[in-house]
């Protein structure tokens, strides 16, 4: 008899407790009593042929035949205990399992359901087995097996549970996540209803920008025609203003010298009147003192004082032309004057018109929206225009000086006028010399020698 092995849900027959008794079928009785009676555990005999099982006698079975057939010899063999009719013997291999062994070995038919169950080896050897020892062992394992089940119900009842609260927990979850994607989608559905209205408000104002744009290029070329004429007529206006100049200047210039020539008629007649109240004196002190005596002197003063006439005449007629041409020359200053107020004028109402324009333009940028693209000015259009207005400030202090000098006739004192003009183109000879640097020409050298 083998040793056990401790039996687990998963031992095999082969680990069972393991008996070995052959015999052959000409062994007599006695032998297979002496050796049932000295191995009390023996569940059995096993009848071998060469090697070949001819049947499985259970020690129930075979003291069974024994007391029922006792006119048979101990001496008589063991064949004699067999029957044709019996069913072959049941073998299985050691390494089934012990619950499908004892299922095969229960459902053997009687008189052989008790029998030794007979197990084969690897080596082809055969060994029985109790069926006593298989049924425990199978209670064992079924034991066993439903402690394991049990076990492994509480675990799977307890992962049940933990599934369950997980579940309940990821459902909670859920439906949070379910709360928030809807209060997402509401506020998504606003977001992009919002978009939506900016997608329109952004098509209406690209629209109200194309259209704008439109405006800005017919207003940017109706500009640039327009400052360029008024530029053209600008430059032709400063042109004619410093040309007005040049003659100004120029009178301004003979002016200053027919006030020397009128000083020196002046000094001429009182050097005269001075010689002419001497010689009264004179000849009023010969006439007290000769009494009629001696007068041949007075042929002399009455030659002196002929002199003095003519030179009176001929002062005065100086006189005369010189104030003709003073004249002449105030009536040049205040034609030219009245020209150079014109042209200033004109020039302060184009400028003028210039800058309401841009200022209009400059008001409607930004009532309207900024186009980076397309710039309405240009940086030649801005540095021109930026030239006019200082044009304009300059034209402006012409107008002013011109002013004064279309008043000036109405002055009594020639001498007053004369020193107004000389101010006046001292003050602005660095305007003179701007306006003809703008117009292309330098400032005239009499302003200079004035100065």
């Amino acid at each position: 008899m083998s040793s056990a092995s401790p039996v687990v849900p998963t031992s095999t027959v082969g680990f069972l407790p393991l008996h070995d008794f052959q015999v052959l079928p000409t062994t007599p009785l006695s032998v297979v009593v002496t050796q049932f009676k000295a191995q009390p555990q023996l569940p059995g005999v096993l009848v071998m042929h060469q090697e070949q099982l001819l049947a499985v006698l259970s020690r129930s079975f075979f003291f069974e035949r024994i007391m029922l057939e006792r006119p048979l010899a101990k001496t008589t063999a063991i064949q004699q205990l067999l029957s044709l009719e019996q069913d072959p013997p049941l073998i299985v291999s050691d390494t089934c399992s012990i619950p499908e062994a004892a299922d095969q070995a229960l459902q053997r038919r009687s008189p052989v359901t008790l029998d030794p169950l007979v197990l084969r080896f690897r080596d082809g050897s055969l060994r029985m087995v109790d069926l006593r020892d298989l049924l425990v062992a199978q209670a064992q394992v079924q034991a066993q097996t439903q402690v394991q089940a049990q076990t492994v119900q509480a675990a799977q009842q307890q992962q049940l549970l933990h599934y369950q609260t997980t579940v309940e927990q990821l459902q909670q979850a859920l439906s949070e996540a379910n709360q928030t994607i809807d209060v997402r989608n509401l506020v998504l559905q606003n977001h992009q209803q919002h978009l939506e209205r900016q997608q329109s408000h952004l098509c209406q104002k690209n629209h109200e920008v194309k259209q704008l744009h439109k405006r800005l290029e017919t207003l940017q070329s109706l500009l640039d025609t327009r400052i360029r004429q008024v530029l053209q007529q600008t430059l032709d206006n400063i042109s004619e203003i410093a040309s007005g100049t040049d003659r100004l200047i120029t009178t301004s210039v003979g002016l200053a010298k027919d006030l020397e020539t009128v000083r020196n008629t002046s000094n001429l007649i009182q050097q005269v009147s001075k010689q002419a109240r001497f010689l009264g004196l004179h000849t009023a002190i010969l006439v007290n003192r000769f009494s009629g005596e001696g007068l041949e002197g007075f042929s002399q003063v009455i030659s002196d004082i002929t002199q003095l006439v003519n030179q009176t005449s001929e002062a005065d007629r100086h006189m005369g032309q010189t104030l003709h041409r003073i004249k002449g020359n105030i009536a040049d200053l205040a034609q030219i004057a009245q020209i150079g107020a014109n042209s200033t004028q004109t020039l302060i109402q184009q400028v003028g018109d210039i800058d309401e324009v841009l200022a209009q333009l400059e008001h409607l940028i930004q009532a309207e929206l900024t186009i980076p693209e397309a710039p309405l000015l240009t940086v030649d259009q801005k540095s021109i225009i930026q030239t006019t207005r200082q044009l304009m400030r300059r034209i402006e202090q012409v107008s002013i000086v011109l002013a004064d000098l279309y008043t000036q006739p109405q002055h009594s004192d020639l001498r007053i006028m004369i020193q107004n003009i000389e101010q006046n183109l001292k003050r602005n000879v660095p305007l003179a010399n701007a306006i003809a640097k703008s117009s292309g020409e330098a400032a005239s050298p009499p302003a200079k020698t004035l100065v």
